[in-house]
């Protein structure tokens, strides 16, 4: 028996069970900034990105389009094009980062228009996960250890929402985050702003009832200093530039 495919062409984006989660987390944590804080959906936008056919090189133009039309139907800000071409590679060739980045207000530091949130990309699960945040896969810098060797590890569900809610600390900072960006990065402006982050994380991971992750968590994060940071010194070329790449400060 064969089978026939139905499209509907008018057929509206299902939300999947990660979209649920950013929706989730939006609504409980984000809803009383002093300016708004958005949780980019890569699933959402992704959707979007395909059905107006916004694929390759050439449709960059198209997705930054998109991505302005996003912001502006989630939060009522109308970022610049310039603030959606910064955003874009997050949504394309940066996916696998999880990252914060504001929008700002006449060129002010201090200033936000609006925050975005990039999160993990939902298509993998906690070994991957895993290794993005170690970065297991520079051989150089941790030879034949690898995510089986861990002797702490975070289930999926709770790494994915720690760095949602890492991230989201990053866009509630109104002190250390601006100092980072004022700075270009300095090195103890990084870690005040990371620590930040990594506090609010750990707190909000409680009040979800999470209260076992701080430790692993630290342990991971130690982990990575102990194996990335002689590889950042070794090869400070990575850096392009970045003054502090060499001391793991990035």
């Amino acid at each position: 028996i064969g089978l026939v495919l139905i499209v509907f062409p008018n057929f509206s984006w299902a939300q999947t069970s990660y979209s649920r989660l950013l929706e989730r987390v939006q609504a409980t944590y984000l809803s009383s900034s002093s300016y708004p804080i958005l949780i980019m959906d890569r699933d959402d936008l992704e959707w979007r990105f395909a059905r107006a056919g916004a694929v390759g090189e050439r449709e960059t133009p198209t997705r930054i389009a998109i991505v302005r039309a996003y912001v502006e139907e989630k939060t009522r800000v109308k970022i610049s094009e310039n603030a959606a071409a910064n955003f874009e590679p997050y949504l394309t060739i940066l996916k696998d980062a999880a990252v914060a980045m504001p929008a700002l207000k006449d060129g002010s530091y201090s200033e936000f228009e609006m925050c975005a949130i990039f999160p993990p990309d939902p298509n993998r699960n906690q070994r991957l996960e895993h290794e993005r945040v170690l970065q297991l896969g520079v051989a150089e810098a941790y030879g034949k250890n690898s995510f089986h060797g861990l002797r702490e590890k975070l289930s999926y569900q709770d790494a994915i929402l720690f760095s949602i809610l890492h991230e989201s600390g990053h866009c509630l900072d109104r002190f250390y985050f601006s100092q980072l960006l004022e700075r270009g990065g300095d090195a103890a402006s990084v870690h005040q702003s990371e620590s930040f982050a990594e506090t609010v994380a750990a707190f909000l991971m409680a009040k979800e009832g999470r209260m076992n992750v701080s430790m692993p968590r630290a342990y991971l994060r130690d982990l990575y200093s102990y194996f990335m940071e002689p590889y950042f010194a070794n090869h400070p070329e990575f850096g392009l530039g970045n003054e502090n790449f060499p001391y793991g400060e990035l």
